[in-house]
């Protein structure tokens, strides 16, 4: 039996929602493991501004009738996220619909590219987030990852974060001009090591842009597959490994490890990434993608095309430091 074009349409949303849905849970997602995961606003469709991070200063004590204390604003740094745009399409020809069995051939087209396009999804997400991990370290920045301009916003500082460097770098500064790092390219994944980094990240790097203490405690370590066994051997015994004395691991079930398969680039095959899970790195998206169909008669074809909405931006390098992954 032939079919309408518009009886393809009805197919997608009666047959084709289900296989989407089914394919996008089919994998657990890597990234909300660490990451902020903000829901789209559509009053914000191609992106947003947001204020980086530069704290309120203290309170201080006031005496009985004394004034109020009256603080000043810190100039604040501002940065934005792109909210991109992807998609998969599909096509029927019109003279598959006038076929002999129309019906079951297009619905398992659908269910079929469906069920895939969920996986993928997933897939897209968790390769762009581990692309800003990776990129994240370059002198030279990224315009793939790190490049937010979206219409009428030009990103200030395309290729890199709001302050105008690398998400992961030796020389961020505070409002003061002070400055910090939270990238080790020669560091390697030892208790020892950990220990390092974590005292960098809860004590130096422990700071607003005022200069003023605040809380810094990372508590996941991303890596490549090749060293999860590795990073839960130093996190997970009770004594530091390669210790000649048997001396207690002070990092012992610190962070969770995190093992992200789409760390994949060579010169990341040593690197580690410890984070503070849900702070600084956001994402920002709709969630499963949106099927529709659109009749082309020009091409004498239907296209069935899914569309997902989602960016990842950096708002805050403190609670993030990389080892072992170089700046070239």
């Amino acid at each position: 039996m032939s079919i309408h074009s518009t009886q393809v349409a009805a197919l997608v949303q009666d047959i084709g929602n289900k296989a989407i849905i089914d394919g996008y849970a089919k994998h657990p997602p890597i990234y909300p493991q660490f990451c902020d995961v903000r829901q789209h606003d559509p009053r914000n469709e191609f992106g947003l501004k947001f204020t980086a991070y530069t704290g309120a200063g203290k309170f201080k004590e006031t005496e009985e009738f004394e004034a109020n204390f009256s603080d000043t604003i810190a100039k604040a740094r501002s940065g934005q996220v792109k909210v991109r745009e992807w998609t998969k399409s599909f096509q029927v020809a019109y003279r598959t619909l006038d076929a002999i069995g129309a019906v079951g051939k297009v619905g398992d087209d659908i269910v079929k590219n469906a069920t895939m396009w969920g996986v993928a999804a997933l897939r897209t997400k968790d390769d762009f987030v581990a692309g800003v991990l990776q990129y994240g370290t370059l002198t030279a920045g990224s315009t793939k990852y790190f490049d937010n301009s979206y219409t009428d916003n030009a990103d200030p500082n395309a290729k890199f974060i709001f302050d105008g460097l690398p998400f992961f770098d030796t020389a961020h500064t505070d409002l003061s001009a002070a400055t910090y790092s939270n990238h080790e390219p020669t560091g390697s994944l030892t208790a020892a090591n950990l220990e390092t980094y974590l005292n960098t990240m809860r004590s130096t790097n422990a700071v607003d842009d005022r200069g003023e203490v605040i809380y810094n405690e990372p508590d996941v370590l991303v890596v490549p597959p090749g060293l999860e066994q590795t990073a839960i051997r130093v996190i997970q015994s009770e004594f530091q490994p390669g210790s000649a004395n048997n001396d207690v691991n002070a990092i012992r079930n610190r962070f969770k490890v995190v093992s992200n398969p789409f760390i994949r680039l060579a010169a990341s095959a040593s690197a580690g990434w410890l984070g503070t899970a849900g702070v600084g790195l956001f994402v920002v998206e709709d969630g499963i993608p949106v099927l529709t169909t659109t009749a082309d008669p020009i091409h004498r074809c239907v296209i069935v095309s899914a569309v997902m909405k989602y960016g990842a931006g950096v708002e805050d390098w403190r609670p993030w430091f990389n080892f072992g992954k170089a700046a070239a």
